[in-house]
């Protein structure tokens, strides 16, 4: 499939798990660290439309020999899915094992829903910062035509 220009994408990852939401979170306290919050998605889809010959090369390449893409790459990029996915923290530098420890044991304790970890983060002290979506190993790229 060509890529091209003015046209709008549904992209796809080939291999369950290979998309990824990172969300990252600052601490709001002097003595706390930078967490992400991870989850790994089962499969996702994205819609992606394609407004200069850069970007249409980017997904070119990404078709053609499984890179990594993320969703900031390309100005317009909607999430527009995703299926049964897995969440888990991720450490920034500068933590102990005993600091890990308990924010996991502390995260157990009051575990409500699976997803609920960004107002646990919140509550003890955090604000979520940004996300970043990422597909890799692989993508099933679709051109989406519109029915008008």
């Amino acid at each position: 499939m060509k890529i091209e220009v003015g046209k709008t994408y549904s992209v796809v990852n080939k291999e369950k798990y290979d998309y990824v939401d990172v969300e990252v979170f600052t601490p709001l306290g002097d003595n706390l660290k930078g967490v992400n919050i991870q989850t790994e998605w089962k499969s996702g889809e994205m819609r992606i439309k394609v407004h200069n010959e850069d970007e249409a090369e980017m997904l070119q390449e990404i078709v053609g020999d499984g890179k990594e893409l993320c969703h900031s790459d390309f100005e317009e990029c909607d999430i527009d899915a995703t299926y049964s996915g897995h969440s888990y923290f991720v450490f920034h530098p500068g933590w102990t094992e005993e600091e890990k420890e308990k924010l996991e044991a502390d995260w157990l304790e009051r575990e409500d829903d699976l997803f609920d970890r960004l107002e646990f983060l919140e509550e003890n002290g955090y604000t979520a910062d940004y996300i970043e979506t990422y597909i890799s190993n692989g993508v099933d790229v679709e051109e989406i035509v519109d029915e008008d």
